[in-house]
């Protein structure tokens, strides 16, 4: 059982599955670094993910000769802003203060930017940080 990060061993430790291996970096570059340590040729290997994903860890073990089956176990679902929200990022952050935007997932910046203009998100980003 390999899984890409922490919360996601402790949630399985939770459920009384134990986790053999996680990554260094927790993302899929980071669990393919991991995986190509070992016997990837001919081996079968599930992912259960969402419906929407990069492509980029199942070619990786491909290359290798890995059987890979990706399972879609869920559908990311995008929240319109609130317009009060919506228009207080466009603001400038109050005097001494910095503002962040943060991403976790690919999909929660696709999210954010098709809810702006092109023109409004020039805007939001001059007055944040983007990480």
């Amino acid at each position: 059982m390999v899984c890409v990060g922490t919360s996601t061993q402790q949630a399985l430790k939770s459920k009384g599955v134990t986790v053999d291996l996680i990554p260094k970096h927790f993302h899929a570059e980071g669990l393919y670094e991991l995986l190509k340590t070992y016997p990837l040729a001919h081996a079968h290997i599930l992912i259960p993910r969402a419906l929407v994903a990069r492509e980029t860890l199942p070619e990786q073990l491909r290359l290798h000769q890995a059987s890979v089956l990706i399972t879609p176990v869920y559908q990311t679902t995008h929240k319109h802003l609130e317009q009060d929200v919506k228009q207080q990022l466009l603001q400038p952050p109050h005097h001494h203060t910095q503002r962040y935007l943060t991403f976790t997932a690919s999909s929660t910046l696709e999210s954010l930017v098709a809810q702006y203009t092109p023109q409004e998100l020039v805007k939001l980003q001059t007055h944040a940080q983007i990480a």
